[in-house]
């Protein structure tokens, strides 16, 4: 599914639940992303991950649910880790940070902020699962474990040292006032 007809559709009825991001598009990814390419093809070949075009599984709970997430991991409106990290792989350049906060959940403006939207409408889907009525704790942590997605670093047992660089780029940068 698309990420903007997502959005759309949990703007009518929003749960909370499970998400999973893939790549939609390889060969645009490729031509936008080519070094962040390369390490997805990298991993394939190597078997670090259990399905190459997933890149990246989150959750969703609380009052905002999915929506609120989607608002923060693919369009910037708050704090998402998906957005920051494909800020980073793309080599965007963040705004000074304003707090100490910042330093680390970095910010992308203007220009940038607008690429990288566009990237990941252009390059990726999302899937997701409503767990409203699950009798269970909502926790994206097994899924991560079991599959390694690129972009998960929190609980992936094979994190990427691509993706781990350009965000501490990101947060040096960041870190100058």
């Amino acid at each position: 599914m698309f990420i903007s007809q997502a959005i759309q559709e949990l703007t009518a009825v929003n749960h909370i639940g499970i998400y999973r991001v893939f790549i939609r598009d390889y060969e645009k990814l490729c031509d936008l992303a080519p070094d962040f390419a390369k390490e997805i093809c990298t991993r394939r070949k190597l078997h670090l991950a259990l399905d190459w075009k997933l890149i990246y599984v989150g959750e969703a709970k609380g009052n905002g649910g999915l929506l609120t997430r989607f608002r923060q991991e693919f369009r910037q409106e708050g704090r998402g880790t998906f957005f920051r990290s494909i800020g980073a792989v793309l080599g965007e350049t963040p705004r000074a940070a304003q707090n100490e906060g910042e330093i680390r959940n970095y910010v992308f403006e203007g220009e940038a902020k607008e690429r990288i939207i566009n990237f990941i409408e252009e390059t990726m889907g999302v899937q997701y699962e409503s767990l409203d009525d699950a009798p269970i704790i909502i926790t994206d942590e097994p899924e991560i474990r079991m599959k390694k997605p690129i972009l998960n670093i929190k609980h992936n047992p094979l994190p990427s040292q691509f993706v781990n660089s350009r965000r501490d780029r990101c947060r040096q940068i960041a870190a100058v006032r």
